[in-house]
């Protein structure tokens, strides 16, 4: 809705605000509680099931990591999530870049920011999911570190020894739905 009135110039009517806020905040209570708002009778399990969620181990936390880049304006946006195994929240954050770079350098920069966010809110998270299967491949396997993402991808190592080993893991784009 945002970018229809931002890149568009449309006009949003505010009932249909209402309702896309009413059942994202929906989506969201449901992944931290497992009830739906009104008459809604999805749960939590079918929702993860339906996202392709999957959880960590118990006592352990697992990120999810997307972009957004806008090659014209030169404008990425990043996004992370953590949650631990019951699926719960524990912490979010999206930033906003003015940079004219790849999705594939902004996905190798969001893995890392990623990694360096959990650390600092104490969620240090082994478990990495992005959707760029390039990347992720790259940090599994030890490759490119001489690519013009390799300064990205040797942070991601350090970090990734210093919290005892990393496991990044390909999502599908279509595992990935908005709201």
């Amino acid at each position: 809705m945002r970018n229809t009135f931002v890149h568009e110039a449309k006009k949003v009517d505010k009932d249909e605000i209402i309702g896309w806020s009413e059942k994202y905040l929906d989506v969201y209570q449901s992944l931290n509680t497992g009830n739906m708002r009104g008459n809604s009778c999805r749960d939590r399990e079918s929702i993860d099931r339906r996202v392709g969620w999957s959880p960590p181990d118990k006592d352990e936390y697992k990120t999810n990591c997307g972009i957004a880049v806008d090659s014209n304006s030169g404008k990425v946006g990043l996004g992370i999530i953590v949650r631990n195994s019951n699926g719960e929240v524990m912490a979010c954050c999206s930033q906003k870049l003015n940079s004219y770079i790849s999705k594939r350098d902004a996905n190798a920069l969001a893995i890392s920011r990623d990694i360096q966010f959990g650390i600092d809110c104490g969620l240090n998270s082994r478990m990495i999911e992005s959707n760029d299967g390039v990347i992720v491949n790259w940090i599994n396997m030890g490759l490119n570190r001489d690519s013009n993402v390799g300064i990205i991808l040797s942070d991601i190592d350090g970090l990734g020894a210093d919290m005892g080993g990393l496991n990044c893991i390909l999502v599908n784009n279509s595992d990935f739905e908005t709201f």
